[in-house]
């Protein structure tokens, strides 16, 4: 004879398997994400690079070079953590 709360305990469970299957499959979908993210913002922080180089040295762009600079930074960090 099963105690009277088995069969929940038991779907509980199972519940627990599938939805953490299912979390694991979407934290690694998102680290791909960050992952090809990163490398198109390198890529954007080249040509910028590349862009003042060529005397085109306005404010706005060295604003936004460091910025992206400062958030490939936290992207690293995070994924490397």
């Amino acid at each position: 004879m099963e105690a009277k709360g088995s069969t929940f305990l038991k779907v509980t469970g199972i519940l627990m398997i599938v939805f953490g299957a299912i979390a694991l499959i979407v934290s690694i979908i998102a680290i791909l994400g960050i992952a090809a993210l990163a490398v198109r913002l390198l890529s954007l922080l080249q040509v910028l690079s590349a862009l003042s180089t060529q005397n085109f040295r306005t404010r706005q762009i060295h604003v936004l070079y460091g910025a992206l600079l400062l958030l490939l930074c936290v992207l690293q960090a995070k994924l490397s953590a």
